[in-house]
């Protein structure tokens, strides 16, 4: 500003005082000034914008703003204009009216969106827009209808997970540059597993090439991104009306119920689908509670990995504390719909801060959800009805995968029980448990289970991976990857964690193997305990071939919480995909 002022620039001055005002949390000031300036040069577009930010909008003065960003080509301002139009009517209680111009704005929004495929590019574009989707939810069920109802559950679902489902439609190799930028990592990677043992604090300084594995970590991403550009750049992604409610109510089973979580500003509800209607529970509980429940939980299912001599003696304590939070989020996101939760079988699609919670461990008085209900998760509706239709894996083969290391030495002893449950079983340890083996199977697969150590990254959660003995499997890896797996299970530490990102796009090991083509997941929320894991694995695999992987996990908690009933030993592994 300084810079331009001293050089008279009007119109450079008036574009930082537009961009400024434009920052979130901030207070536009002078705009009406700035807006005469860009009209004045002609730059109607810009002029348009600035007057959008003036507030004080009226319908004459926002249908300006709207046909002047039409023109311009302004997609973004479009949408806006048309949300404020909507809010402008619903607050002088014009519902139609309202309802009609913000399924103007999210039209426009998914038009837009459409034209951005690269993930990291989309999701930044959606972190300040999915407003625009709840404003026509509130709406929708504040006029109450029937099909409005309806309607309300399929704009839900055109916000959750759409990249996810694209991805899952779209699996492409990559770019020979792409290859090799992945190929020096993994060099890296199994160098620095190699040296682990000369230091364990900071393998990196070992290197022979003398790279840090940051450096060949933000060369393959660049690459990726380039990939992405260059593939689909010009491309769109598909267009969608959003899933309807007939297409998941003649999907579902006799005696299975789905829950599809929402949001509409702080405010938490659910929609509850079964083949004979679907009914709304708004304001179930903020997300600002749920989200500090979520971490109390966080906080107690820690606490037993920190187990004193002290704690040893006091059990109780440990399972006061948690047992409280759960009966809490029992109460907020399963009790209030309860009359219409009779099946016992539940499909649910978690929203915000519900990804990652254990619901099946939630407490009704003493009893957990799962002694009332067998629960699947699934990222969307949508992406669960796209895997009910594909059908059962062809092949037969069975891969049993283990990496004895400390903390899970009993992983072999893992693997080799499983074995016994199934003829065609091959079981790889040590030295054959490696990335190479896993990719000249996968062709051949209907189930794959994998014991090892497993990082979730926070920085880069598409950089989580299973240590496998030639290197690291990485979620990334999975894109290019194609499965035909009825399961894959990811016995290790936090495989199911993820990073939540605005549109609910879950970035992880799961979407990973999602991806690739696995129709069911079954993966741990938190670092479980190694003796915990393994007998769970071994209940869970016999039970298996005579009940669905939903089923089985359930019998195989409810069995393994008779013995060691804090969730922290029981709960930590859920479901996503299919039952």
């Amino acid at each position: 500003e300084r810079h331009f002022s001293k050089r008279r620039n009007s119109v450079r001055l008036a574009l930082v005082r537009l961009t400024r005002a434009s920052l979130p949390g901030s207070t536009p000031t002078g705009m009406t000034s700035v807006a005469r300036t860009f009209a004045r040069h002609g730059l109607q577009g810009w002029a348009a914008e600035a007057r959008f930010l003036q507030g004080n909008h009226s319908v004459r003065s926002l249908g300006a703003v709207r046909r002047m960003a039409r023109q311009t080509h302004r997609g973004w301002l479009e949408c806006r204009a048309e949300q404020a139009l909507g809010r402008l009517h619903q607050r002088q209680g014009e519902l139609p009216q309202a309802i009609a111009w913000f399924r103007r704005a999210a039209s426009v929004l998914e038009a837009a969106r459409t034209q951005i495929a690269p993930e990291a590019l989309h999701v930044a574009y959606l972190s300040d827009k999915l407003s625009v989707y709840e404003d026509l939810i509130g709406a929708l069920l504040a006029r109450g209808r029937k099909p409005d109802v309806a309607e309300a559950l399929s704009v839900a679902e055109r916000a959750k997970s759409r990249l996810l489902l694209e991805r899952l439609a779209r699996q492409e190799p990559l770019t020979p540059e792409a290859s090799e930028a992945r190929a020096r990592l993994a060099r890296a990677y199994r160098e620095a597993h190699a040296l682990e043992s000369v230091d364990p604090e900071d393998p990196r300084r070992f290197l022979a090439s003398g790279t840090p594995l940051e450096t060949l970590e933000k060369a393959w991403e660049a690459a990726l991104r380039a990939d992405e550009l260059q593939r689909h750049g010009a491309a769109r992604l598909a267009g969608q009306s959003g899933v309807q409610v007939h297409e998941l109510q003649n999907a579902l089973g006799e005696n299975e119920t789905m829950l599809v979580y929402f949001s509409t500003g702080n405010q938490l509800g659910a929609f509850v689908v079964s083949r004979k209607g679907t009914i709304v529970q708004q304001n179930l509980v903020t997300l600002d509670a749920l989200r500090h429940s979520a971490r109390r939980l966080r906080y107690h299912l820690q606490k037993p990995e920190r187990e004193t001599p002290l704690t040893r003696l006091l059990p109780g304590a440990l399972q006061g504390g948690v047992d409280s939070v759960l009966r809490e989020l029992f109460d907020s996101l399963l009790r209030p719909l309860l009359p219409e939760l009779k099946a016992e079988k539940l499909v649910i699609v978690p929203h915000g801060p519900l990804h990652g919670l254990p619901l099946h461990a939630l407490l009704e008085g003493s009893c957990p959800a799962l002694e009332r209900w067998e629960m699947v998760t699934a990222p969307s509706a949508a992406l669960w009805l796209a895997l009910t239709r594909r059908a059962p894996a062809k092949t037969r083969g069975v891969l049993l995968m283990g990496v004895p290391e400390p903390g899970i030495a009993r992983v072999t002893s893992e693997v080799e029980a499983i074995a016994r449950n199934f003829a065609e079983a091959r079981v790889e340890t040590g030295n054959r448990a490696s990335v190479k083996t896993l990719q000249k199977s996968v062709s051949s697969l209907r189930l794959l289970h994998v014991a090892t150590h497993a990082r979730f990254r926070d920085d880069n959660p598409l950089f989580s991976g299973l240590k496998l003995t030639d290197g690291w499997l990485l979620a990334r890896d999975l894109y290019t990857m194609e499965l035909d797996l009825d399961l894959a299970t990811l016995s290790a530490c936090q495989t199911a964690q993820a990073a939540v990102e605005p549109g609910d796009e879950i970035f992880g090991l799961t979407r990973g193997f999602l991806v690739a083509g696995a129709r069911r997941v079954a993966a741990s929320l938190w670092p479980a305990d190694d003796e915990a894991t393994s007998e769970l694995m071994a209940r869970f695999y016999a039970l298996l071939p005579t009940m669905t992987a939903a089923g089985a996990l359930r019998e195989a908690q409810r069995a393994l919480r008779a013995r060691r009933p804090h969730p922290y030993h029981w709960a930590a592994f859920t479901l996503s995909g299919l039952r």
